[in-house]
């Protein structure tokens, strides 16, 4: 589903998010539970259709040749002179410059030796000279490799080199020369410089349109030096080459030594996220991550044949760095590079060719340096179409005219609350950072109707999500991958001690790439106790609300984690309405007399028992959302996700089900190279 689609529902929250319409006096959103009966197609990591029968071209490498025209047959190269090199026809004859040297061949005769190695001399001395000039070692070229044309080498002026490899034996389309000019030409720049050790000299992450007089603009790549850092440390002073000093957000900047700069380093994230982010990868996708658990343990996650293999990067007491003894490396850099042009013997079971995309930009913190100026502009709002309401406001689509940025601005209805509780959410939300909450960036209470400004995420809120077509392409992996992230935002939530009291699919949003956050903090609450306990005649979502919330009106964290079971419950059904066929008024009592909602129709029982654990009646028994989280990111070692969703691939053609399988003990994990974590 595109973004458009998301925003054509309307399904954005009247609470501090974006989502459907919820229902503050326990009313699920109207609808039918969606049906257990109908067929669910499953993504079995779904193969990019380009990679089916391609043939892998060589990374393009810059080169400072002049442009020339290249004639004769198909078969063409150019010479870093840049002169043409071809083919005679029967009827004409080429001529040809090979550094500096004038170079007839005859009709449709071959090249003479000599004139052959010219060629591959000039070729090698051009990919050798742009490698000095990006300072990373020489690629490898193999003796008896003739250069002759196939693979694109693009020179810097537009010129191509063409190229291809023959070594001595075979004439294989990725051996030898092809296969050491991959993306890790250009990506890895593994013979530092002097100025990496520099701690000022930073690099930009991403691109950044300055948004006033005081920032600065700035291009991925592009270095700048840090001055100096705001009370926050979430913007940053920084000089340009071009003499220009401004403010920058922190985390589009990293320095220059830092792994960050690599498309191929994914920083913390866990097992199943990058499984995730490999899912819809070809052969030799792959990313390198640091393990969320044990800070320092690196790992990488390779895409081979369906599956997704972990390899644990160790380091040995010289502080070289391996996957197997047989190759140390001083840097990561240089390893992957090594693994990127040869892995016959050397642990991994294919080479490290494409990189996988990161998530989207980072959330900029409140865009003003100043640590308290969260008041913005009202006519810097432009409102653009409504996209949810409910008993507070309404939820707005808008842009933030000053940077261009699309926004989701909620509003206050007048005489619906007070402007203290209203500027209570917003202080909440100020305080709460997050990947997997949603980010607020500022607030118009100057004059009413008042406005909570936050960030915009362009599918909605999940239980439309779950609902929608686009649930089509949420197999087992995405589902876990969603539900892991809730666990994480909340795990967050429940270490400064605050409470949410309305967690449910329809107060999660979800962005591109499955990113999915909490939201709505209209009921939050920080606990200076255990507990807290609400004001008389407060409403809640009953079917989501824990026993002692209903009966007691006390809430704790453990109230929490009872309403992630009911949430873990919708991503398991796709959106169904929990307690089916139960009224309302008699939810309390069934839960009373032990009632709990049964398995989903393939929802594995690992899934299940987590649920139930969140619904023990005594809030002391339910788990802590660390211990969630922890048994989430577990469920991909204990099993092979993949190997799980291709065998209920084929039970849902038998029987139809709606929910797909996530895994069972007993599989192998899938990886080698020990599995990181």
């Amino acid at each position: 589903m595109g973004a458009q689609q998301g925003k054509e529902r309307g399904s954005h929250s009247s609470g501090g998010g974006h989502g459907g319409t919820a229902s503050c006096i326990g009313v699920p959103s109207s609808g039918s539970p969606v049906g257990l009966s109908s067929s669910h197609g499953i993504s079995v990591g779904s193969v990019n259709a380009l990679a089916a029968g391609s043939t892998l071209r060589g990374s393009r490498i810059k080169s400072s040749a002049t442009p020339a025209s290249v004639g004769g047959s198909s078969h063409r190269s150019t010479t870093a002179s840049g002169s043409s090199i071809g083919h005679t026809s029967k009827d004409n004859h080429s001529r040809c410059n090979a550094i500096g040297m004038n170079i007839f061949t005859e009709h449709n005769g071959p090249m003479h030796r000599v004139q052959q190695q010219q060629l591959r001399d000039a070729a090698k001395y051009q990919i050798h000279l742009e490698a000095l000039r990006q300072s990373r070692p020489l690629p490898h070229i193999p003796a008896g490799t003739t250069m002759l044309p196939d693979a694109d080498l693009q020179c810097q002026d537009g010129v191509s080199l063409h190229t291809q490899s023959h070594s001595q034996g075979h004439n294989s389309a990725t051996s030898g020369f092809e296969s050491a000019h991959r993306w890790t030409s250009k990506e890895n720049l593994l013979a530092p410089g002097p100025e990496e050790d520099d701690p000022q000299l930073f690099v930009a992450l991403y691109d950044f349109q300055a948004g006033g007089e005081n920032q600065l603009s700035l291009k991925k790549g592009e270095q700048v030096r840090i001055l100096s850092y705001n009370k926050s440390g979430e913007w940053c002073e920084a000089h340009s080459d071009s003499g220009n000093v401004g403010w920058v957000p922190s985390n589009y900047v990293t320095p220059l030594n830092s792994l960050e700069k690599h498309s191929w380093y994914h920083g913390p994230i866990s097992r199943n996220a990058a499984e995730y982010l490999l899912s819809s990868g070809i052969n030799g996708s792959f990313l390198v991550r640091e393990s969320e658990s044990s800070p320092g343990q690196r790992s990488i996650s390779l895409r081979y044949e369906g599956r997704v293999y972990h390899y644990r990067i160790s380091e040995d007491p010289d502080g070289k760095v391996f996957v197997t003894a047989e190759a140390k490396f001083n840097t990561l850099a240089e390893l992957v590079h090594h693994h990127s042009v040869q892995h016959e013997g050397h642990g991994l079971i294919t080479p490290l060719l494409y990189p996988a995309p990161k998530q989207n930009k980072p959330t900029v913190f409140p865009l003003s340096p100043e640590p308290d100026e969260w008041e913005i502009c009202r006519t810097d709002i432009v409102m653009k179409h409504k996209l949810g309401g409910g008993q507070y406001g309404e939820v707005y689509e808008a842009v933030w005219k000053r940077y261009g940025n699309t926004v989701a601005v909620k509003t206050l209805k007048e005489d619906t609350m007070a402007l203290k509780d209203f500027l209570e959410e917003a202080a909440i939300m100020k305080e709460m950072k997050h990947p997997n909450l949603v980010q607020l960036i500022g607030v118009c209470t100057r004059e009413p109707p008042f406005y909570i400004i936050t960030e915009f995420m362009s599918h909605g809120n999940l239980l439309d999500f779950l609902r929608s077509p686009a649930r089509e392409t949420l197999d087992a992996v995405a589902l876990l991958y969603m539900a892991t992230q809730i666990a994480s935002g909340m795990s967050y939530l429940e270490s400064r001690n605050y409470i949410h009291r309305d967690l449910a699919a329809r107060n999660c949003l979800v962005g591109d790439n499955k990113l999915v956050k909490v939201a709505d903090f209209g009921l939050a609450r920080l606990m200076r106790d255990d507990t807290y306990t609400a004001h008389a005649g407060a409403k809640f979502p009953i079917k989501w609300t824990a026993p002692e919330g209903l009966a007691y009106n006390k809430f704790s964290t453990k109230s929490d984690v009872w309403a992630f079971g009911v949430l873990l419950w919708e991503i398991a059904t796709y959106g169904a309405s929990p307690y089916p066929n139960i009224d309302l008024t008699d939810v309390f009592h069934k839960l009373e007399k032990g009632y709990r909602m049964e398995r989903p129709p393939g929802c594995p029982p690992e899934v299940y028992d987590l649920m139930r654990q969140c619904w023990h009646w005594n809030a002391a028994d339910r788990p802590t959302f660390k211990s969630i989280h922890h048994a989430l990111e577990h469920m991909f070692q204990e099993s092979s996700i993949t190997e799980a969703v291709a065998k209920q691939l084929n039970a849902t053609t038998m029987t139809q089900s709606l929910t797909p399988q996530m895994g069972k003990k007993g599989i192998p994990a899938s990886g080698g190279g020990g599995g990181g974590g």
